[in-house]
């Protein structure tokens, strides 16, 4: 969707180009895939005209260390990573803009039809409006696209996704993600084993820094033959 996004402002929206920038927030999680078709991206956003390409924005913690200071990993229900990790660096980015005088039209990226929670929250959300959130006008132009239609705007630009999704990733944002599901941890135990160990090294750092354990996965999802911890929730 990203990717579809940056391609429709640079030859669909209309934009002037001069007017277009192009930002990724690097959690500090990502899949070298992903960062390699980055670097591509940011070659054609260079070649079309905008200014310094894509702008990668890297919050004052990444993805562990981040962990480690809020003494846990994010969850579904405290999905602090997106907050500290993206939104966080875009609003200071946001900012840095209005101080050089600019007006800002943030475009965002969000499809009703990706699940049911986005289907609810945007149902009322207009595609173009003012935003209390960023504090300025937001423009959704993917908003009720298709996956279909996110297909094809790479094929129209002769611009390949993301290789993880040839992997079977289903969502790439962060390589893995906490609310990935159990054919993707596979898919990762597969790819990137070392993965698999930098998890587990971080989970352990818990346990030395921390006093506690804290689990990447949630730890009730763990299959029994594989849980090596024993894990308390805390009551505070």
């Amino acid at each position: 969707d990203s990717s579809a996004l940056l391609l429709g402002a640079i030859h669909e929206s209309g934009l002037p180009i001069e007017s277009i920038r192009a930002t990724m927030c690097d959690t500090g999680n990502e899949d070298p895939l992903t960062y390699k078709h980055r670097d591509l991206l940011h070659e054609i956003a260079l070649k079309a005209g905008i200014r310094g390409g894509i702008e990668t924005l890297i919050p004052p913690l990444q993805f562990f260390p981040l962990a480690l200071r809020k003494k846990c990993f994010p969850s579904r229900k405290a999905q602090f990573c997106t907050i500290e990790l993206k939104i966080l660096p875009t609003k200071i980015w946001l900012k840095q803009r209005w101080a050089e005088g600019h007006e800002v039209v943030i475009l965002n990226g969000k499809r009703i039809s990706e699940s049911k929670e986005r289907k609810r929250t945007m149902k009322d959300v207009p595609e173009r409006g003012f935003s209390d959130y960023w504090g300025c006008e937001e423009w959704m132009p993917l908003r009720g696209w298709t996956l279909r239609e996110v297909f094809a705007i790479h094929e129209r630009h002769g611009v390949p996704l993301n290789p993880l999704y040839a992997l079977g990733a289903h969502r790439v944002g962060c390589w893995p993600c906490v609310n990935c599901g159990k054919h993707e941890i596979r898919l990762v135990a597969k790819h990137r084993p070392e993965k698999i160990d930098e998890i587990e090294r971080e989970e352990n750092r818990h346990i030395e820094i921390n006093g506690r354990p804290s689990t990447f996965f949630p730890a009730k999802s763990a299959t029994k033959r594989y849980q090596t911890l024993t894990y308390e929730r805390r009551k505070d």
